[in-house]
């Protein structure tokens, strides 16, 4: 008899000579994708013209870099079957992340910023990932667009690259739920609703409710506009990047302290639940063992550290209150870092941090310590590992198994 339907092997003009992969469409979606990445180097240079600043050129460089190739993986797709599998939504998501944090970079680099590709490299992945690790040591010294820019890659990095696509702009037609699959994390589909685009508009509408909701706050605490709409990007993304080098203590402001910890706590709760809120279910955000589970965590760890403040440190209730709800709302790698030189505590806990995408390790590079210091191949790994913690361990390692990519 003949062989059974595979929709892997079969397409509208015929065989996609037997490739698991839909090579062309990966191009025109990465294309597409560069594109948009140039509209957000667009708006950092126009906040750099805003405050008379020269880094605006260095972002149209980036821009027409960035335009170049993705002009040609758009002409390398011509022909391309409009579908995609899951195989190949891990494929662009992966490459899309790799790739924007690749020209992400640039600004930093060719404005001399950032002056070393591999702390460059590292400051943007860990931007996009959220992981809110830094090597700048004088953060001050960079321009409003280099610092728009470095808060827009959490805010971007949040709730993902292509899922934010997926909300301005619903390119990708079928191809939608295996693309959503492949990146989404802490947000879940569970037939909240049927279309996926149509629900990631609304999560992306909640997200920026929250974000103008904080800004607004952050200004009547005495925040600048520039710092307020910095520091709400960074917080709703649940990333950490300040605009100072002394981050939040630079204000020494209580109401900015309780007003970036709830939103962090706000931020953290699953936004799929607060979905179900506004089509008038919000029942079931009491009732998901997720938040139920989340909100004990948050309540239990304040409480201990804040008895430990009062007790240990002779803090006053309401200042060891405030410190330790603001800490907790924020926080076999090792072993190849320990061999670069990185103490086993150090290692341990920047290996922890990047995997989990939660920022300040420990020791030499605790909160109050950039990871400059790191060696450069400690870098590369841990910007690897900021990957894998933020798209899962899965959906990147199979690209690196032999068998994805082998042919029937």
């Amino acid at each position: 008899m003949g062989e059974f339907y595979n929709p892997d092997k079969l397409y509208k003009g015929g065989s996609r000579n037997n490739s698991l992969i839909n090579k062309k469409m990966i191009f025109r979606v990465l294309g597409v994708l560069l594109f948009i990445e140039s509209a957000m180097f667009l708006l950092c240079a126009a906040v750099s013209l805003c405050y008379g600043e020269q880094d605006y050129q260095y972002f149209l460089y980036t821009i027409l870099l960035n335009t170049l190739v993705g002009g040609v993986l758009l002409i390398c797709s011509r022909g391309a079957e409009n579908r995609l599998t899951r195989r190949d939504g891990y494929c662009i998501v992966t490459f899309t992340w790799f790739l924007f944090t690749l020209f992400g970079m640039l600004p930093f680099y060719f404005s001399g910023g950032i002056p070393s590709v591999t702390d460059a490299f590292f400051e943007t992945m860990s931007g996009f990932t959220t992981t809110g690790a830094t090597i700048l040591d004088d953060i001050e010294s960079l321009s409003h667009g280099l610092l728009f820019w470095r808060s827009l890659t959490q805010w971007i990095g949040g709730l993902g690259i292509v899922f934010f696509t997926i909300a301005v702009l619903p390119i990708f037609g079928g191809g939608t739920i295996q693309l959503f699959s492949a990146e989404a994390i802490g947000v879940t589909h569970d037939k909240t609703h049927p279309r996926i685009d149509v629900m990631a508009k609304w999560l992306w509408m909640i997200y920026a409710i929250l974000t103008i909701a904080e800004t607004v706050l952050l200004m009547i605490g005495g925040m600048s506009f520039f710092d307020a709409v910095c520091h709400s990007f960074s917080t709703t993304a649940t990333g950490g990047y300040s605009t100072k080098q002394a981050s939040v203590a630079y204000w020494n402001s209580p109401f900015i302290e309780y007003v970036i910890a709830i939103f962090m706590i706000l931020s953290g709760i699953n936004f799929s639940l607060y979905f179900m809120c506004l089509k008038g279910k919000g029942k079931r955000l009491f009732q998901d063992d997720e938040f139920r589970w989340f909100m004990k965590s948050v309540s239990i760890l304040t409480l201990v550290i804040t008895f430990a403040l009062v007790f240990q440190n002779h803090y006053d209730w309401e200042k060891a209150f405030r410190r330790a709800l603001f800490q907790v709302a924020t926080l076999a790698g090792w072993i190849l870092l320990m061999f670069f030189g990185v103490g086993i505590i150090e290692a341990m806990s920047t290996v922890i941090s990047s995997l989990g995408n939660v920022g300040p390790g420990l020791g030499a590079f605790g909160p109050a310590f950039s990871w400059a210091a790191l060696p450069d191949a400690a870098k590369w790994i841990l910007s690897f590992l900021m990957l894998i913690g933020r798209l899962e361990l899965f959906a990147v390692l199979l690209l690196f198994y032999s068998g994805f990519w082998e042919r029937r």
